[in-house]
C-alpha cells in the first residue's frame, strides 16, 4: 500500500544577506549567507533549451511566450534575458532533487541561475509578509486601457472600462546595463541592472568590478514593494504634493529595512558588533549602503538614518522640528519618514530589553567591557527580530487605513495609530507612543488635529447612533451590511488569485444573467444573482439624496461629510439635464454607473481576515471610492496670487483642449466595515471640494513643471520611457541614461 506524501510547507533557498562584495571583510563573513524559507508552491518546470536565442533588435525585451523557457509560479515569472547581449540565460529549476536537498544553488556571483534563485526567494518573502499583515492575497496592478479620446455625455449607457488581470509580475534579473533597478508599471515588470563599480572607498570594493542589483536583498525587497503598493493604491504615484513620491520611496525602504531585521542570524551579528545598540553604525541601518558604495555616493534614502562625517566616522542623524517643513526633494523628504519609523523601532526595542539588561547587569544597566555573552546576544536578537516584525506588520497594515488619494505623512501616522489600535487594545510596549514621538520630532503634523495625543490621532469610529432617528438610513445600512456578508461568501473561498479578481469584479459590477452563468451555476432562470456593489451603494446614496422632503439638504451635506464626495443637484426636483448641468458645472461627470447623479468609481473591494494577538478574529470589508474633477486657475492681478477660476469634466476634455493652468483633482474615501457587527467602522476621506488642497496641488504641480521634473522630461529619457519609478531610482541626471 503506497502512502501519499504531502508537499512540504516551505521551500528553503540560500541567498546573500549583504552585498557579496562585502564577503571579503572578516567582520561581515558571519552574515554572508542567509537561508530563506518561502511558502511552497508548484513551479512550472522549464522546457528543454536549445542554444540561447538572440533578439531581432538589440535592446528589446522579449516575452516568455517567445522563448518558452522560464520558471514561473502563482505570482512571478522570471525571464533572464540580457538585452545588452541578446542572450537568454538558462532558467533555474528549483524542483531539481539535488537543489531541493541542499537549499538551492550556493551563493555565487558568477552563476545566473543563482541570481534567479535570489530574486525569487526575496520577492516571495516580501509578498508573504504583505499577505500575512493585510490578511488577504495581494493582486498586481491591473492593465488599464489608455485613451485620450473624450467620452461623450452618453457614456452613462456604456459598460465600464475593462481592466485586465495581471497574473504574474515579470522579473528581469539582468535587464539593464546601468546602476539602476526599478518597477515598470506599464510592463508590470521588475527590471534589475548591473554595472561596473565606481566605489567611494576602493578599500571596500574593487573599482571596475561588476555589481548586480539583483543580488541585494534590500534592492529586491524595495522594488517588490513598489509593485505591491501600486496594486493596492495605484494613485499614490501621482505627484500631487511633496509627500506622494516621497512616501512611495520611503515605504519601500521601510519594508526592505525591517524585513532584513526579521532575520535573527543577521541581528545576532549586528547586536554583537554594536553591543545591543542598534542606533550605532551597522549594515542594516544604512539601507542598501552597499549600492551606495558601488555607485560612488551615499545619498538620499540609502543613508536615511545616519552618515559618515569628515573623519570617516559614522554618526546617527539628529532629528529637527524643521525637517518636514524644509525638505522638499522627494528622496530627502522620504528619508524623514524612514528615520522616524526606525527611531520608533529602536525606542520600543530598548523598552523591551530593559528587563533582560537589568538581569544581565545585576540592576546597574551598564554592560561590562568585552564581548557580550552568547546567550544574551541570542535573547537581544530574538527581541529585536520580534520588534522588527511587529513594526513591519503595523506599517503594512496601515495601508488599509489610508485615504485612496493624495496621501500625506500625517495621514499615514493616523493610519499607523488606527491600524494598531484595532489589533491591540493594550499597547504594552508603547509602539503607538513611539511612532507619535518620532514623527513629532521631525515636524510631521496632521491636518485638522490640534493635539498629537494618541487618542486624538486615531480615526473616530463611525457614530451610527446619531442616525437612529432616520429609519430610511437604518434600513439602508442593514441592506448594505447584508450585502457585505454576501461579499464574504463570494470572495472568501476563491481558490486562486485569478478567481478572486473575477469574483471581486462580480461583486462590484454585479453578475449579469447569461446562459453561460446559468449553466455554470446549475440554477434556474429565476435564481438570484449578485446585484453589484454599485447598485447597493446607489441605493444607499438615494436614501440620502432622492427623498423629496425638507431633510434632503441635510442628507446631502452628511453624505459629503462622510465620504468626501459631491453630488450637485441630487435630491432636487429637476430634470435630468438640469442635474447634469449642476454636476458638470462643478467639473464632475454625470451619470456614469450612478444613475441620476455625479459619477464616482468603486476603486477597490478587499476582504481582510486578521487574527489579533489576543485571539480575536477581525473580519473587515474595505471599500475605496474615488471621484475626480478638472479645476483651472487664474492669477489675481491685484494680489498677485492664484485662485480658482472654474471647473471642467476631465473625461469629456482631450488633453490638448484642457484650460491653461489646470489640474485633475481627486477626492474619495476608504470605508471599513465590520462584518461581525455588520456596520460601518471607519470612513477615512479626502474631500473632493477642499479648495485649499486644490490650490496646494496646483502650486506644487506648477513648481514641478517649471523645474522640468516628473512628466516634463524630454521624450528620450528613461523617466519618460519607463515611468516615474525609473526616474526615482536613477543615479544619472535626467536625459543622460543608457539604453544599452
Amino acid at each position: 500500500m503506497s502512502i501519499t506524501i504531502p508537499p512540504p510547507q516551505k521551500r528553503v533557498l540560500r541567498g546573500y544577506a549583504v552585498d557579496p562584495s562585502l564577503a571579503v571583510s572578516l567582520s561581515t563573513l558571519p552574515i554572508h549567507e542567509l537561508r530563506y524559507e518561502v511558502d511552497w508552491e508548484e513551479l512550472t518546470p522549464r522546457s528543454s533549451l536549445s542554444p540561447a536565442p538572440r533578439t531581432r533588435r538589440r535592446g528589446s525585451l522579449r516575452s516568455p511566450e517567445e522563448t518558452g523557457s522560464y520558471p514561473q509560479g502563482e505570482y512571478l515569472e522570471i525571464i533572464d534575458y540580457d538585452p545588452a547581449t541578446g542572450v537568454f540565460y538558462e532558467p533555474v529549476n528549483l524542483d531539481d532533487p539535488h537543489l531541493l536537498a541542499q537549499g538551492g544553488h550556493k551563493p555565487d556571483v558568477g552563476n545566473p541561475q543563482f541570481h534567479q534563485q535570489m530574486v525569487y526567494a526575496v520577492m516571495m518573502t516580501t509578498i508573504r509578509n504583505f499577505e500575512r499583515a493585510l490578511g488577504r492575497r495581494i493582486l498586481w496592478a491591473e492593465q488599464i486601457p489608455h485613451s485620450d479620446r473624450p467620452q461623450k455625455p452618453s457614456r452613462a449607457t456604456r459598460p465600464p472600462l475593462q481592466f485586465g488581470f495581471v497574473q504574474r509580475l515579470r522579473v528581469y534579473p539582468h535587464a539593464l546595463r546601468q546602476a539602476n533597478a526599478f518597477y515598470d508599471p506599464e510592463r508590470k515588470a521588475l527590471l534589475f541592472g548591473y554595472f561596473n563599480a565606481n566605489p567611494a572607498d576602493p578599500g571596500l570594493q574593487l573599482p571596475g568590478s561588476t555589481v548586480f542589483t539583483c543580488l541585494s536583498h534590500d534592492i529586491i525587497a524595495h522594488e517588490t514593494t513598489h509593485a505591491i503598493l501600486d496594486g493596492l493604491h495605484r494613485r499614490y504615484i501621482f505627484a500631487t504634493h511633496p509627500d506622494t513620491r516621497a512616501f512611495h520611496e520611503a515605504f519601500a525602504d521601510i519594508v526592505a529595512l525591517f524585513q532584513h531585521f526579521t532575520f535573527p542570524e543577521v541581528l545576532r551579528h549586528q547586536i554583537a558588533l554594536t553591543r545591543g545598540d542598534l542606533q550605532q553604525q551597522n549594515l542594516l541601518g544604512q539601507l542598501a549602503q552597499e549600492f551606495g558604495w558601488a555607485t560612488g555616493g551615499y545619498g538620499g534614502l540609502r543613508d536615511a538614518i545616519g552618515g559618515f562625517d569628515q573623519n570617516g566616522e559614522w554618526k546617527p542623524k539628529s532629528p529637527s522640528i524643521d525637517d518636514y517643513r524644509t525638505q522638499k526633494e522627494f528622496h530627502a523628504r522620504g528619508s524623514i519618514l524612514v528615520a522616524a519609523v526606525f527611531e520608533a523601532f529602536v525606542n520600543v526595542y530598548r523598552e523591551r530589553i530593559r528587563k533582560v539588561l537589568r538581569i544581565a547587569t545585576n540592576g546597574t544597566g551598564n554592560l561590562p567591557q568585552g564581548e557580550l555573552l552568547p546567550d544574551l546576544v541570542d535573547e537581544l536578537a530574538r527581541v529585536a527580530a520580534d520588534t522588527a516584525a511587529t513594526v513591519l506588520r503595523i506599517c503594512i497594515r496601515a495601508l488599509d487605513y489610508c485615504p485612496p488619494v493624495d496621501l500625506t505623512f500625517g495621514d499615514y501616522l493616523r493610519a499607523l495609530i488606527t491600524a494598531d489600535s484595532d489589533m491591540v487594545d493594550n499597547d504594552q510596549y508603547g509602539y503607538r507612543v513611539a511612532f507619535v514621538e518620532a514623527f513629532q520630532k521631525r515636524g510631521i503634523s496632521v491636518a485638522g488635529i490640534n493635539t498629537m495625543a494618541v487618542e486624538s490621532l486615531r480615526h473616530p469610529l463611525h457614530d451610527t447612533h446619531s442616525l437612529a432617528h432616520n429609519e430610511l438610513m437604518e434600513k439602508r445600512h442593514r441592506l448594505l451590511a447584508k450585502f457585505l456578508q454576501e461579499v464574504k461568501s463570494q470572495i472568501a473561498y476563491a481558490k486562486s488569485r485569478a478567481e478572486l479578481y473575477e469574483k471581486t469584479l462580480d461583486v462590484i459590477n454585479g453578475i449579469r444573467r447569461t446562459p453561460a452563468r446559468v449553466k455554470q451555476s446549475k440554477k434556474s432562470e429565476k435564481a438570484p444573482l449578485l446585484r453589484g456593489l454599485n447598485k447597493s451603494l446607489n441605493e444607499l446614496l438615494q436614501s440620502f439624496l432622492i427623498a423629496n422632503d425638507d431633510r434632503t439638504s441635510n442628507r446631502n451635506r452628511h453624505l459629503q461629510e462622510l465620504t468626501g464626495l459631491m453630488f450637485p443637484g441630487s435630491g432636487q426636483t429637476g430634470t435630468k439635464t438640469e442635474i447634469r448641468n449642476a454636476c458638470e458645472n462643478q467639473g464632475l461627470e454625470y451619470g456614469y454607473l450612478t444613475g441620476r447623479y455625479a459619477s464616482y468609481v468603486i476603486d477597490k473591494v478587499w476582504l481582510a481576515n486578521r487574527a489579533a494577538p489576543d485571539g480575536r478574529i477581525l473580519d473587515h470589508v474595505i471599500v475605496t471610492l474615488v471621484q475626480k474633477r478638472g479645476v483651472f486657475f487664474e492669477r489675481d492681478a491685484l494680489t498677485d496670487t492664484w485662485k480658482i477660476k472654474g471647473y471642467f469634466v476631465d473625461d469629456h476634455t482631450p488633453s490638448k483642449e484642457r484650460p491653461e493652468n489646470s489640474i485633475i483633482f481627486r477626492g474619495g474615501c476608504t470605508l471599513i466595515f465590520d462584518l461581525e457587527k455588520q456596520q460601518l467602522r471607519y470612513a477615512i476621506k479626502k474631500d473632493i471640494d477642499d479648495k485649499a488642497r486644490m490650490l496646494r496641488q496646483f502650486l506644487y504641480e506648477r513648481e514641478q513643471q517649471e523645474a522640468g521634473e516628473e512628466t516634463y522630461f524630454p521624450s528620450n529619457t528613461l523617466a519618460k520611457l519607463s515611468g516615474p519609478f525609473a526616474f526615482m531610482h536613477s543615479h544619472h541626471p535626467a536625459g543622460e541614461h543608457s539604453h544599452d
